[in-house]
């Protein structure tokens, strides 16, 4: 049952009158709807990016996390009072009632480790000292997801999401291990240079940019934001690249010199947060993807060259997502729920005129490092290789192939030119991304 009009909703919350707030995620407030569905209204303001509403059982009030001032924040539902700022965090929050005898907590993240503290919500007022309860704690450092939830009766439930630390390695196409190249770290994304002797990768809390020069086996940061900073791709010759970084609350593009690190120069957009995904071989343009309120995810095109007008690719009421120049720059591949669920896609460039799907079976992440291979991750974690024949007119492939399962399902990944290795996150401490921890009655060790 739809409840809502909302352009890219996050995690929505249940309020004890049977509410559900919910962010846009689009940067607006929160939003409130009855749980029959109806007209949606802000609790609050609308400045700002409001993120992961949580409820605080027993008054009306919740907690969430400015996404622009990175201020915790104590509001109410019905909007009736000016919020309370509690401390800058890097995620939402939760709220743990008394139980057992001891008092409510306040629990956030601060890197990975699980803190709690004595909290009155009534008053929004702190008190005693901040323990930490659980490490290893999952969250997402650019939406801000604290990965955990508790109970009112003791019970705490986290999982490790993007916080489990890996290791670069290059794995063979029958998935089997060939080297590791990096220590472990927390890895977002990787990208491979056009001459193979490089890698970007996207790591670290907040998330830099840094370059793996493979032969000196070096690493050295070429980001320097303060904001996070991502999704790179290299220039055909690698000597510039480009990506996308934080800058007051909103993702934009930017490029910078690979070799002397320049300060960074940033690129024409749309005033909305932008995505940067891939440079086509020619040098002539980029492709990222925008977050507009209105249709979701768009593809988009940026002439590196000239008047450097970005211009829509593709835009519709679907997600477009990862897309990616094929080698000869006739074709875009790209990633699309149209069909109820994440399918990889080719079209056409720069017309986007013709449509071909090529996974049947859901499919994410497509690199395309050659013209004779397209890659891409299935919707059951398998690394997938398509034959492709790309002519003047028409797309041609042949069906999927499994090539062997993902070491981290859902993770970024790069392949060499000739489709030979694979550049991949591998797990170090042998969790798996999916596992979910429990802890009864956490709350016993604390101070009363």
């Amino acid at each position: 049952m739809d409840l809502a009009v909302a352009p890219r909703p996050a995690r929505g919350a249940w309020t004890e009158s049977g509410e559900i707030l919910f962010a846009s995620g689009t940067g607006g407030p929160i939003l409130r709807v009855k749980a029959a569905g109806g007209s949606t209204s802000p609790v609050t303001p609308a400045v700002g990016g409001a993120l992961w509403p949580y409820p605080i059982p027993g008054l009306n009030r919740f907690l969430y996390l400015d996404k622009n001032s990175r201020m915790l924040q104590v509001g109410s539902v019905d909007n009736s009072s000016t919020p309370i700022s509690l401390f800058a965090a890097e995620t939402g929050a939760l709220f743990a009632p008394g139980f057992a005898g001891n008092a409510g907590r306040l629990l956030w993240l601060k890197g990975s480790t699980l803190m709690a503290q004595a909290f009155d919500p009534a008053a929004g007022r702190l008190s005693g000292e901040a323990v930490a309860i659980a490490e290893g704690v999952g969250f997402a450092d650019r939406s801000r997801l604290l990965d955990a939830t508790v109970s009112t009766n003791g019970m705490l439930l986290y999982g490790p999401g993007n916080t489990g630390q890996s290791r670069l390695a290059w794995i063979r196409r029958d998935g089997t291990l060939s080297q590791y190249v990096s220590d472990q770290e927390w890895i977002k994304a990787v990208r491979i240079s056009s001459d193979g002797r490089k890698a970007l990768i996207e790591q670290g809390i907040p998330r830099a940019l840094w370059m793996l020069d493979f032969e000196r086996s070096r690493l050295s940061r070429v980001s320097f934001e303060q904001g996070w900073s991502g999704w790179p791709a290299w220039s055909p010759d690698g000597l510039e690249i480009a990506y996308s970084s934080e800058q007051s609350g909103q993702m934009g593009l930017f490029l910078r010199d690979a070799k002397s690190g320049q300060t960074a120069m940033p690129l024409p957009g749309n005033n909305r947060d932008d995505f940067l995904y891939d440079w086509s071989r020619d040098g002539r343009y980029l492709i990222y993807c925008e977050v507009n309120p209105e249709t979701k995810l768009d593809l988009w095109v940026l002439p590196v060259t000239g008047e450097r007008k970005p211009r829509p690719f593709l835009r519709n009421h679907f997600n477009e997502d990862w897309p990616q120049f094929s080698p000869d720059g006739r074709w875009v591949a790209y990633v699309s729920d149209e069909s109820g669920r994440n399918e990889v896609y080719v079209t056409s460039f720069p017309d986007a005129e013709r449509k071909w799907q090529i996974s049947t079976e859901g499919g994410s992440m497509p690199r395309w490092p050659n013209g004779r291979e397209l890659f891409y991750e299935s919707g059951a974690g398998q690394i997938v290789a398509v034959q492709t024949r790309p002519g003047t007119h028409q797309f041609e492939w042949t069906s999927a192939r499994q090539l062997f399962a993902s070491p981290m399902p859902g993770r970024s990944y790069d392949v060499t030119s000739n489709g030979d290795r694979f550049l991949m996150m591998t797990p170090v401490d042998g969790r798996r991304q999916n596992e979910l921890t429990v802890i009864v009655n956490w709350q016993a060790a604390l101070p009363h």
